[in-house]
């Protein structure tokens, strides 16, 4: 690892680049879905949401601050007529909907679909699935070829609907690395199970040179997720990870995204920046200049330098 180891018109990538860059819900805790969608209509460098998706509406406290996983504004509720406001919101402001990321376990078909057909209704190109986890003490092997067979009747549920399966990278499962999730999908058809590649969970577990990464992924690279990670010393001595802002911690996020380019990747990039160094609002401006910045070369100063110490909750 290195020292830090259908879209709007007026949104096309730079001269050379293919891919566009978008917002995962799940970072923006403090927007409806209509200002999300709002928020990117109206981006220099934004172009499409990826929803963050559950089954019951958030019932906790009125008063509890924002999170990501708590009382998030922004999440959907799994239900047609949340999937059609959503297609409905995107389609009027020209922006695109990326995914439907709900929260299903490994051997859940059933889920599998009636999520797809809900991705489907809301326009979505891909249905977020995860593998399983590997702590439960069951032979890893066995683990992994339940997790295989169920992404594949996943990819074959979803093609149904013409939805894709996007596995996603994750710390402890048996896919945290690009190898490990080459040998999940290995041998599956690309047009129906893809990978999204989360270099920022890559910096908790399974972190590979993203040259190595990418061509381990090869057809099945089909999505990634933007953000940054760190190790620190606990005052008892022991290493903790954190997530950090994008141009903070060990991932060298300008490089990454140059080498994006250098192979032609042409999917989506999108933001999940879980650091709780800012309010998310100043975040996602903050994020928003970055970006700008890294992707036209700039050394223009990024607005918010000034950050918060409120606490935030994390995943």
């Amino acid at each position: 690892m290195s020292a830090r180891h259908a879209v709007r018109s007026d949104a096309q990538p730079q001269s050379g680049r293919r891919w566009r860059v978008g917002v995962y819900t799940v970072c923006t805790p403090h927007l409806s879905p209509a200002e999300v969608v709002e928020q990117v209509a109206h981006s220099p460098v934004l172009a499409g949401v990826e929803w963050r998706v559950t089954d019951e509406r958030w019932s906790g406290p009125p008063d509890e601050p924002v999170s990501f996983l708590g009382r998030n504004a922004a999440t959907l509720t799994a239900c047609e007529d949340a999937a059609d406001e959503a297609a409905r919101l995107a389609g009027a402001a020209g922006v695109a909907t990326i995914a439907w990321n709900p929260y299903l376990r490994v051997g859940d078909l059933d889920g599998v679909e009636r999520h797809a057909s809900l991705a489907a209704r809301a326009r979505a190109g891909g249905l977020r699935l995860r593998a399983a986890e590997y702590m439960s003490g069951e032979p890893v092997d066995q683990v992994l070829r339940d997790s295989r067979r169920f992404v594949a009747r996943a990819g074959e549920i979803c093609a149904r609907h013409g939805v894709r399966v996007l596995v996603e990278m994750h710390q402890r499962t048996v896919c945290a690395s690009a190898s490990a999730a080459r040998r999940l999908v290995d041998g599956l058809p690309p047009e129906q199970v893809g990978v999204i590649y989360d270099i920022g969970n890559t910096v908790i577990e399974g972190y590979e040179d993203p040259r190595v990464a990418t061509a381990a992924l090869g057809p099945h690279l089909a999505h990634v997720h933007l953000k940054n990670a760190a190790w620190e010393r606990t005052s008892a001595g022991a290493w903790r990870s954190r997530w950090v802002p994008l141009d903070e911690g060990q991932v060298d996020a300008p490089a990454f995204l140059d080498h994006l380019d250098n192979i032609g990747y042409a999917g989506w990039v999108s933001l999940e920046d879980l650091s709780t160094h800012r309010p998310p609002a100043q975040t996602l401006r903050h994020n928003e200049a970055l970006l700008t910045a890294w992707l036209t070369h700039s050394t223009v100063t990024p607005p918010d330098a000034q950050r918060s110490d409120t606490p935030g909750r994390s995943t």
